[in-house]
């Protein structure tokens, strides 16, 4: 039986959500959210493994928002996950396909309102990556978020709920293209 193997890695990408005030530029720019994260793999079969992460996001453009006249968005999120996945190995190529859910930790500010949340999100994704030497890879991987989206683009800025002062900041589950890129050490 093949000894279980290990890795440990080190990942920068961003995500960001389709940007629907001008929805036939068809771009992914939305509350765009630029990150690092660290994370680490466990082989369980030739084809399958497992996956624990954690990356921490902010968000991008702070200047740019003010050019826009939409209240200024400034947010920070840290995102736990845990993921399956299945691969095929093609030599020193390995492409991959993966599913995982996670937290998003984040904490939103725009104008005088603040809030801290801890939501449920979830991901599906592709990606490979190239072994460079015996242990070491490089790699890249797009995956689809479906993960809080917080308005911020002129609209109503908060929404009735139940909490002291009886509203919270307006946001709903959206889906946000994500697009990263690692460096992983296998043991």
């Amino acid at each position: 039986m093949r000894t279980a193997h290990h890795s440990f890695g080190f990942r920068v990408g961003g995500y960001g959500f389709r940007n629907t005030t001008h929805p036939d530029k068809g771009e992914w720019d939305d509350c765009r959210m630029n990150g690092v994260g660290l994370f680490g793999q466990r082989t369980l079969t030739k084809h399958l493994f497992a996956e624990a992460a954690f990356d921490i996001y902010s968000a991008e453009d702070l200047e740019e928002q003010l050019d826009s006249g939409a209240p200024v968005m400034d947010r920070v999120s840290g995102i736990g996950t845990l993921a399956g996945g299945a691969k095929m190995s093609m030599g020193r190529f390995t492409p991959y396909i993966q599913a995982g859910l996670g937290l998003e930790m984040t904490r939103v500010r725009m104008g005088e309102f603040e809030e801290r949340k801890v939501f449920p999100m979830g991901f599906i994704g592709l990606g490979a990556d190239l072994r460079i030497t015996g242990s070491l890879h490089i790699g890249a991987n797009l995956r689809t978020n479906v993960m809080r989206h917080y308005a911020h683009d002129g609209g109503e800025l908060l929404q009735s709920a139940g909490g002291d002062d009886g509203h919270e900041m307006a946001s709903e589950y959206d889906t946000a293209a994500q697009g990263q890129f690692f460096l992983k050490y296998t043991m």
